[in-house]
């Protein structure tokens, strides 16, 4: 072994008892140049390109074995263009890198007979052999188009191995492989997010923030620990080189929902719905630092079959914003902050056997933020540092503000369901935060044993 390997073993093995392995938010470019005889081409010109690269194209050699590699990279579509002196040039594009995956770009290089590019169009492979896990994943562009119901959650239930436990109102509660809802590992921008108690995630996205998102199980990558379910994995968008934004709103009414329960002459009852949601990204110093910010509001009422629409519970408001700044620090440094803030509010829906004081409002607020460096130090050397963190206040309490002692009457004198009255049953005042400093050193080789 090298003094250099050797060298960054020993780094490895000092890192890692202080602080925990970095989960990974980028994917990665590698390939082979070779000539027509199948033989490799070192010192092949390797130019790397993106809308999503911030400091302009990468510029790479082929090493002794005619190997070039991106090792940590923005999920994204990228040009690859590939050129040697006596040979002709080629242009893959349409090079699509995904979140934990690496794109393979083998290219053949043939003798220039005229000087010219030839321009091909990249494939995403049907197996990434970097890695064993089973994934599936789901970019920005599906996320837009297959209809949900406003949350990171839908596609997410849809993908192999999955299976929803929570009921409509808790997508975040799902049993993966076989294993149980506390099992998952849920992270957002390499955050781990999941609550200890329940297994769901402490963190709702934008829905319209979303650049990928990906579910891992068996097989997952070793930095991903504390799971014997799934690894859910949400990736955000960022800016660019020129501005963009956007806005959406959605909307229902009651006479554009169906029903096909009715008790007592009553069906479900849409007294209100809309999500409203704005975007903006751009730059702030032309391929140094970029941002990206929005914001959420969504507004919400209803009542369930058999119950009075008059009934309707307060509107149910929830707000979050997030802002996220990435930036170049010379060539081979990117840098990268959030900030997450979000207020939230539940509403237990009235229903005849119960007085509105026995009813909870749980409500709280949710502020994340990190920062994180990616640092190449070589095309084979990566060293990654993360650093963030997140709390939660989440009250619930009587609708009414009711004190008094709640009462449940098992049998009521006209019979019928068990009914509640005075204050709420099971009221809490729970607060829960999570701070986190990890790190990843990565060596790639060629000829490692």
């Amino acid at each position: 072994m090298s003094r250099y390997r050797t060298a960054v073993v020993v780094l490895c093995c000092l890192l890692a008892p202080c602080f925990a392995m970095a989960q990974r938010t980028t994917g990665g470019i590698r390939g082979t140049v070779t000539d027509d005889s199948g033989g490799v081409l070192p010192g092949a010109t390797v130019v790397i390109s993106s809308d999503a690269l911030i400091g302009g194209s990468r510029t790479l050699v082929t090493n002794d074995v005619g190997v070039f590699r991106l090792p940590s990279t923005s999920v994204g579509t990228y040009t690859v263009e590939v050129s040697m002196g006596g040979f002709d040039t080629v242009r893959v594009e349409q090079v699509d890198v995904r979140l934990n995956a690496t794109a393979t770009v083998n290219v053949t290089l043939k003798i220039a007979t005229l000087a010219e590019t030839v321009t091909v169009l990249g494939e995403s492979p049907v197996l990434d052999v970097t890695q064993s896990s089973s994934s599936t994943s789901y970019k920005n562009e599906m996320l837009a188009d297959v209809p949900t119901k406003r949350n990171m959650y839908d596609m997410m239930h849809v993908a192999p191995g999955m299976s929803q436990t929570g009921g409509d109102s808790t997508g975040d509660r799902v049993a993966a492989f076989g294993s149980n809802q506390q099992s998952n590992s849920w992270n957002i921008d390499g955050v781990e997010t999941s609550g200890p108690e329940t297994g769901s995630s402490w963190w709702n996205v934008n829905p319209d923030n979303i650049e990928e998102i990906e579910v891992l199980g068996v097989g997952a990558p070793a930095e991903y620990g504390n799971h014997l379910g799934a690894v859910l994995n949400v990736v955000t968008k960022k800016g660019g080189n020129s501005f963009h934004g956007g806005g959406s709103l959605f909307w229902q009414s009651n006479s554009l929902t169906g029903t096909n329960v009715v008790v007592d002459d009553w069906g479900f009852n849409r007294d209100k719905f809309w999500n409203a949601t704005g975007q903006l990204g751009g730059p702030l110093w032309k391929d140094k630092i970029w941002f990206f910010a929005s914001g959420e509001a969504t507004r919400d009422s209803s009542t369930e079959p058999g119950i009075d629409p008059a009934l309707a519970v307060t509107t149910i408001p929830n707000d979050s914003f997030d802002i996220k700044v990435t930036s170049q620090l010379g060539a081979s440094n990117e840098l990268t902050g959030f900030f997450h803030w979000s207020e939230f509010t539940y509403l237990d829906a009235p229903v005849s056997y119960a007085t509105t004081s026995s009813l909870g409002s749980e409500f709280g607020t949710n502020p994340a933020w990190g920062a994180s460096l990616v640092s190449t130090l070589s095309t084979n050397f990566l060293l990654e540092l993360r650093y963030a963190g997140w709390w939660s206040d989440d009250f619930n309490l009587s609708q009414t503000g009711s004190l008094d002692e709640p009462f449940i009457d098992y049998t009521p004198p006209d019979g019928g369901p068990t009914t509640y009255s005075g204050g709420l049953w099971y009221p809490w005042d729970y607060v829960t935060w999570r701070q986190q400093f990890s790190g990843k050193a990565t060596l790639y080789t060629e000829e490692f044993l």
